[in-house]
């Protein structure tokens, strides 16, 4: 394969070089099919079920990252959880289900009413709340619809993530001791993943549209993260100067 160069956003200092760890998120589905009158009470037992389990998902994973000293992404967990935390959404849902809205539909148009009233307000701490709404809602339909995020645990030493995006409870997944480098198609300096990174010491770059569809799993990659720079099997002589920058960075 020949070298592929693309340039994105600097969102996390540092080199790094690897081999791609392709993720995909998986898309979930809805429908606006009404619910017959006799399953709206099951619905909405199934929906406050799940909602609890995510809850108690989402404060294992704060409460790991509390006892390891990653204040910055424990806090960012913490927003996320406070909405799961928060009744308007359990009334929201379910209002909509008893309304005989499938669950699925109800939890998308809950999400999509709450993050419609924050865009109105001209506010980057709103602004990053909105952030949240899109991540939590993803993971609550997620878990509603049964349908499991795509799992890490084949990741190998070295590994740069590629992806489309990454929320905050998928980045508290990952194994950074086999992750040297995160390259994603959209966020920004100032998104979870790039804060997250930054706190961990990992280079990352984003912006890089339709990145995820120009490489696989396995691939030598190498990564800029102060220019945003990124290579897709890179030369050997771009790896060699690459390495002594590196190596220069460390002395």
């Amino acid at each position: 394969m020949e070298e592929l160069f693309r340039e994105g956003v600097a969102a996390s200092r540092g080199i790094a070089i690897g081999r791609v760890s392709l993720y995909r998120p998986i898309t979930v589905e809805t429908t606006q099919e009404l619910l017959a009158p006799e399953a709206v009470k099951e619905a909405t037992e199934h929906f406050c079920a799940v909602l609890r389990q995510s809850r108690s998902e989402l404060a294992s994973v704060h409460h790991e990252l509390v006892s390891r000293g990653k204040n910055q992404q424990a806090d960012i967990i913490g927003a996320q959880l406070s909405i799961l935390d928060d009744s308007l959404l359990e009334e929201g849902v379910t209002d909509r289900i008893l309304s005989r809205k499938n669950a699925g539909w109800a939890v998308r148009e809950t999400f999509a009413e709450f993050a419609k009233a924050f865009e109105k307000i001209n506010s980057t701490y709103i602004k990053e709340r909105v952030i949240d709404l899109h991540e939590v809602g993803d993971l609550l339909l997620r878990a509603v619809m049964d349908v499991r995020a795509p799992s890490f645990a084949e990741m190998r030493e070295s590994s740069v993530v590629v992806a489309p995006a990454l929320s905050a409870s998928d980045v508290a997944k990952l194994d950074f001791s086999k992750v040297v480098g995160l390259v994603l198609e959209s966020g920004s300096r100032t998104s979870h993943t790039a804060i997250i990174a930054r706190s961990h010491g990992v280079p990352a770059v984003v912006g890089l549209k339709n990145i995820s569809d120009e490489v696989s799993s396995g691939d030598s990659i190498a990564i800029d993260g102060d220019k945003g720079h990124v290579c897709i099997s890179p030369s050997a002589e771009r790896v060699d100067s690459l390495r002594k920058t590196m190596e220069q960075e460390q002395i």
